[in-house]
């Protein structure tokens, strides 16, 4: 909601007719007023924009710094080379956020339809949930979220529609604790989806199916894992451009294999210098180019 709300890049169509968002000049920032948004419940409050300051993100065991909510980062603040990260599937963890009064978690999640997959309690004092997925001899395990995930060749782009930053890559990442020796996977259903005309249904054209191998210790504890997503995963397929994909967990058939995960994320990357340098980004995640544990970036 912060960064949308940023008028230093509002959605607009472009000559050839897209609709993106487009980084204004600088005489149309200067008589652009911008506001901030306090979530008070599910309404938003406008007030007056915060002040930005400078922090110092510390870096997990697999080099990604995780950026906390509700905090907007500026590219232009950052090392040239850092990757800034954005999570596409947003409901990537089993916890239990429904209002209804159960603890019912995995509610973004096709549970019905899982092959061998439960839902668990990770930390019971703390309330926090998670996926068991078990594979037996001749049986494999599968889960998926319900939701889809959505991609944009480019996030910013200029009145005449040329890219205004730079392309992405793609990175799937997970909390698992393996048991012992584990055949894992992450499957990409790849599609074409249009919802573009208000008048007409979504066609939603299967493209490619790719399975990406995940490797992860066997020592029964729990880490945070990233498994890099090879670069035909989003190639267009006979012309047709890529902007979706069903993404599924899996274990492959085998004697008594079991691993929990928790908090998926499929991370879309690009490089900080290649975003226009007065707009606020929506970020979930920052990684150094040169492999440091932490990551300086100017927050609001």
């Amino acid at each position: 909601m912060r960064s949308a709300s940023d008028l230093s890049a509002p959605a607009d169509r472009t000559s050839g007719g897209t609709i993106a968002r487009i980084p204004l000049g600088e005489a149309e920032r200067r008589d652009a007023g911008q506001a901030d948004l306090r979530v008070e419940g599910n309404s938003a409050v406008i007030t007056r924009v915060r002040p930005s300051r400078k922090v110092q993100l510390a870096a997990a065991e697999d080099g990604v710094a995780e950026v906390p909510l509700p905090l907007v980062v500026r590219p232009g603040g950052l090392t040239a080379g850092t990757r800034v990260g954005l999570d596409l599937l947003r409901v990537g963890d089993a916890d239990d956020f429904t209002a209804n009064g159960r603890e019912d978690g995995g509610v973004a999640w096709d549970l019905p339809a899982a092959k061998r997959a439960s839902l668990i309690a990770v930390d019971r004092h703390a309330g926090d949930l998670g996926f068991r997925l078990q594979a037996l001899e001749q049986r494999r395990s599968l889960l998926r979220p319900i939701a889809r995930v959505m991609r944009k060749t480019h996030r910013f782009r200029t009145s005449d529609g040329s890219a205004a930053d730079g392309p992405a890559s793609y990175t799937v990442r997970l909390r698992a604790r393996n048991t012992g020796k584990t055949d894992a996977y992450v499957r990409f259903d790849l599609y074409r989806f249009d919802d573009s005309d208000p008048l007409r249904d979504p066609e939603s054209l299967f493209l490619r199916r790719i399975t990406v191998p995940v490797a992860l210790p066997e020592d029964d504890r729990w880490h945070t894992i990233t498994v890099a997503v090879p670069r035909n995963v989003f190639r267009p397929v006979g012309g047709r451009v890529v902007n979706s994909a069903m993404v599924y967990l899996g274990l492959r058939s085998g004697r008594w294999r079991e691993i929990e995960v928790d908090r998926l994320q499929v991370i879309e990357w690009r490089r900080a210098e290649t975003f226009p340098k007065d707009v606020w980004l929506e970020a979930d995640a920052l990684q150094s180019a040169t492999g440091n544990r932490t990551v300086e970036a100017l927050v609001r």
